[in-house]
């Protein structure tokens, strides 16, 4: 009810926004359209937000009802279903990737540009972009894994293949933030096991080698292109905040659903609905978390985990496919009943 109120209150302060094209386009971020209001996109997208969290939240609650036995029968299902998305998504990755004619003919069908040039040698099948393809098999990766039951069900051979698959489509796809989205968060929550006196001698090890890798990327013309695009972020990402804080409503409330795109969900929460939204979901995450975290195992932590690295430079969180994962497979595995089906050998 709040968060559907909240939706709301952003739709309706969107209509009285001021304008910050001028600003963006002096940092060279040049938008599609307009910023002004429009009843018509914007209304789409409220709509869009507002059957997102309801799903959520019919999902959850369907799920943390269930018997442990058919928790379990539930997850043998969805990792079958899931597989069988991942290895066709990497199939079409890898028909994008290797038949020009493909892509031309996926970007008709699903109403995307096949002939974007910065995207030209990266492959992005079914998806809109190759850094939604990256998110979405990254993370029905992870969600598959965890489904199966931990790291042992990679004796199973159709999901090691699925996974095999899975990562040929990632690698086309060349998308970089998700699969180190998916190594911090793994590292994350396994040094949240280690002692203070472990995690100072590990820290030893960790930080040079993060510095090395970090300089061995920067030396590839790939890793300059990642780092510059990084780079490049910084000036639309102070221009949003400091236009925001300009006015006291648009830092409480943000600018409504207006076309800017962030490349960070946390400030995609923020231009949209200011302060009100971005501590009202951080708030709510962190206290889900805290009373469902000691029963979760690290692999259930992970999913969360993933998703809040991955949002700090990425939009994942609003990716549909993204979103369509953690209402149907991760929400299910982060449910009550699931979590011992998760959990049981």
């Amino acid at each position: 009810l709040i968060a559907g109120l909240i939706v709301l209150a952003i739709y309706a302060h969107g209509m009285f926004r001021p304008s910050i094209r001028t600003a963006l386009e002096a940092e060279y971020l040049f938008l599609n359209e307009t910023d002004a209001f429009n009843p018509t996109r914007e209304t789409g997208i409220a709509l869009r937000f507002l059957s997102w969290i309801l799903g959520a939240v019919l999902v959850h609650r369907m799920h943390a009802r269930v018997s442990t036995s058919a928790a379990k029968a539930n997850l043998e299902t969805l990792a079958k279903v899931l597989g069988t998305c991942l290895a066709l998504s990497s199939l079409g990755l890898i028909a994008d990737h290797i038949f020009p004619s493909v892509r031309v003919v996926l970007g008709r069908l699903y109403g995307f540009d096949p002939g974007y040039v910065h995207w030209a040698d990266r492959a992005y099948g079914f998806f809109a972009s190759p850094v939604e393809a990256g998110a979405a098999l990254v993370f029905g990766a992870l969600l598959l894994v965890i489904a199966n039951r931990g790291a042992h069900a990679l004796s199973k051979p159709w999901l090691a293949a699925t996974l095999l698959l899975t990562a040929t489509g990632l690698l086309l796809t060349k998308a970089l933030t998700p699969f180190l989205g998916l190594v911090v968060a793994a590292g994350i929550v396994c040094l949240a096991r280690l002692s203070a006196q472990k995690l100072k001698k590990l820290a030893l090890i960790a930080v040079p080698a993060a510095v090395a890798g970090v300089a061995a990327l920067s030396l590839t013309f790939e890793g300059q292109m990642k780092l510059i695009n990084l780079a490049r972020r910084i000036g639309p990402w102070r221009i949003y905040v400091s236009e925001a804080f300009s006015r006291a409503d648009t830092a409480l409330i943000g600018f409504g659903f207006a076309p800017y795109h962030t490349d960070n969900f946390f400030l995609f929460l923020f231009t949209r609905g200011g302060l009100l939204t971005l501590g009202v979901f951080l708030l709510a995450i962190a206290a889900y978390a805290r009373r469902n975290t000691p029963r979760w195992s690290e692999a259930q932590n992970l999913i969360l985990v993933y998703l809040f690295v991955t949002g700090l430079t990425t939009d994942a969180l609003i990716f549909r496919h993204v979103v369509f994962l953690l209402i149907a497979v991760g929400i299910p595995l982060l449910a009550s009943a699931h979590e011992a089906a998760v959990a049981a050998p």
